[in-house]
């Protein structure tokens, strides 16, 4: 079957009925959730703060590091919640990447951070 360019077919399975279903014309991002009906403020907001800490990142800029925690470490609740949805091995296992991520992520910008001021303090020293 040829279908056209312009047409997106996402593929998603139900836990429930364990059944195959076809939406056309946009993503379905889980079993209860419809296409999107319109545009939501809140995916904006975290696309905006992804873009600008790419952007940051890509120009090394300083707050950059700071800006990339924050949209990494917004995902952990979400993180949680799935663990308590039900615990599993992998839900557990992705919980503890993500925050061995986002706190070496933390580690990371605090050390650099240090070294800006070590680096300011000697060439005012000077």
């Amino acid at each position: 079957m040829q279908l056209p360019s312009s047409t997106v077919i996402a593929l998603y399975l139900r836990r429930d009925t364990k059944e195959a279903a076809w939406s056309s014309g946009g993503f379905v991002l889980c079993p209860r959730c419809t296409p999107l009906s319109g545009p939501r403020p809140e995916y904006f907001a975290y696309c905006a703060s992804r873009l600008s800490g790419a952007y940051g990142l890509w120009h090394e800029q300083t707050w950059a590091g700071w800006v990339a925690l924050v949209s990494a470490a917004l995902l952990l609740p979400l993180e949680i919640r799935e663990l308590m949805r039900g615990l599993s091995l992998l839900r557990a296992v992705l919980l503890v990447g993500k925050l061995a991520v986002v706190l070496y992520m933390l580690y990371v910008t605090r050390a650099n951070r240090c070294e800006r001021q070590t680096a300011a303090a000697m060439s005012t020293a000077t």
